[in-house]
């Protein structure tokens, strides 16, 4: 299972200086021992943020999992991450795409959960 994770960049943020958020996610996901984590890109061309519909972006990884199972331990790193550095990410996986921004953890699961009944619907 493929996903992609794409970093917001927030208002008057210098996207050249984001680079660093990419790759503490990186680490973060990496450190879970879930799947193959990549880095896609840092930013598109220094200072000048990739544009993904109306979101601003400045980094973006790929992440290959092997078990879907491994998806739920992502996403809650991928929480855990989002709430420490106060970003907000938007995913593809599976066919499902979101946004993702802070979530108390009974929001959390709840999106967890609809996240991977969907997939499993679509399979």
């Amino acid at each position: 299972m493929d996903v992609k994770l794409f970093i917001e960049q927030q208002p008057g943020e210098e996207s050249g200086d984001l680079s660093e958020f990419a790759d503490d996610l990186k680490s973060e996901l990496a450190h879970s021992g879930k799947g193959d984590v990549d880095l896609l890109f840092e930013e598109a061309e220094p200072g000048a943020p990739v544009s993904r519909g109306a979101l601003a972006v400045v980094g973006a990884l790929f992440v290959r999992l092997e078990e879907i199972g491994w998806l739920r331990d992502l996403l809650h790193s991928l929480f855990n991450w989002m709430t420490r550095t106060d970003r907000a990410v938007e995913i593809s996986v599976g066919g499902v795409e979101m946004k993702l921004t802070r979530a108390t953890p009974e929001q959390q699961q709840r999106i967890i959960q609809a996240v991977l009944d969907r997939i499993a619907a679509d399979s």
